[in-house]
């Protein structure tokens, strides 16, 4: 039992120890899944990574590592067979790209093709005779004597006329000198050129004139309507400030209107003792005058009549005071005339007679308006 587990894998043999150092009633161990190794750590070939590689570029050794310290460092063990494969891809690709491009440059190439082998270039040369260029070649003169006695021959198809020429008759007529004739007409052709050139710069000149008359009339046109609309505006600005002036002065004479109605009873109520006062001194009221021109009636009345004679600028007192005194003494007087108080020794009949025939008016008035009262 022991040869067939030397035979055996290491883990039988681990376990079959096992169940022989049992003893007792405890059951032997055995496991539940093959025992397998976590994780195969590749060892590093040091003999490989020490050994000599000669004179070579230190940036192509493969234990020279570059790049950044933070990426992943290549594994310095053997290289895969995917990388091995991916290099002689990569070597390939290069090799066919400098081929190509070997190919492309002889294509481009503008001279002659290389010569293949076992040929070879010959200077010959190709023309048989060669000529020296002169600036001045060599030349000869020669000379030739012509004959001068030759006899010309003689047309054979003409000969002397027989018979007798006839003969023209021209007449002084006929014929004219061309300078005499031609003159005239080309005279006539000069002028009526000429005449037609005056007339083409004369039609010119008043085309000329027509235009400049009319861009006269053109400017002074724009000028004129320029004008118009300065004057128009003129005129609106002018009428505004007319209306606005307008305006102000209604709104002036209205205000005037508002103030001269602002003189009220009370000042005139004031003044009025005083000038009363003044008339007690010249002698020119009583005691009835005086409660005449205490009552409201009267000092309504003074009121409306200070308001009419436009009063209402009067700001000193005294001004006030002096037409006040002109219209009571006005008003007496008036009064005096109508009722003829200097002859009447006692003045306050007078009065009850007022004051009597007033009460009558009224009571007239009552009686025939009775619907007034209830």
């Amino acid at each position: 039992m022991i040869s067939s587990a030397r035979q055996g894998s290491p883990g039988q043999r681990d376990s079959e120890m096992l169940q022989f150092r049992g003893t007792g009633n405890k059951k032997p161990y055995t496991f539940s899944s093959q025992p397998q190794a976590l994780s195969i750590r590749a060892q590093m070939d040091r003999e490989n990574m020490c050994k000599q590689m000669g004179y070579t570029n230190i940036m192509h050794d493969k234990r020279v590592v570059r790049g950044s310290n933070f990426s992943k460092k290549p594994f310095l063990g053997k290289e895969s067979s995917a990388s091995r494969e991916a290099e002689a891809r990569r070597r390939a690709m290069a090799r066919k790209k400098a081929i190509d491009y070997q190919t492309r440059a002889l294509r481009l190439h503008l001279g002659a093709p290389k010569l293949t082998r076992g040929r070879q270039n010959v200077d010959i040369q190709t023309d048989v005779h060669l000529e020296e260029l002169y600036d001045y070649p060599v030349s000869q003169t020669f000379g030739a004597q012509t004959e001068f006695d030759l006899e010309l021959f003689s047309n054979p198809g003409t000969g002397t006329s027989a018979g007798t020429d006839a003969s023209t008759q021209v007449d002084d007529k006929d014929l004219f000198d061309f300078d005499t004739e031609v003159t005239p007409i080309a005279e006539a052709l000069i002028a009526d050129v000429f005449r037609q050139a005056m007339r083409e710069v004369l039609y010119e000149d008043e085309l000329e004139a027509r235009e400049r008359q009319q861009r006269t009339l053109c400017m002074r046109r724009k000028v004129e309507e320029i004008e118009k609309q300065r004057l128009q505006y003129e005129d609106e600005r002018l009428n505004k400030v007319i209306a606005e002036h307008t305006q102000m002065f209604d709104e002036g004479e209205k205000n005037e209107k508002a103030r001269m109605s602002i003189l009220t009873s009370g000042r005139v109520t004031d003044l009025l003792p005083k000038v009363i006062e003044d008339l007690n001194q010249e002698g020119l009221s009583t005691n009835s005058t005086i409660n005449k021109l205490e009552s409201p009636e009267f000092v309504s009345w003074l009121t409306e009549e200070l308001q009419a004679d436009k009063t209402k600028h009067t700001d000193s007192d005294d001004i006030l005071k002096s037409i006040i005194h002109d219209l009571i003494k006005r008003r007496l007087d008036l009064y005096n005339e109508t009722t003829d108080v200097k002859d009447i020794e006692q003045p306050e009949e007078l009065f009850k007679e007022m004051e009597s025939i007033t009460l009558e008016s009224d009571n007239k008035n009552e009686l025939n308006n009775p619907t007034s009262d209830s």
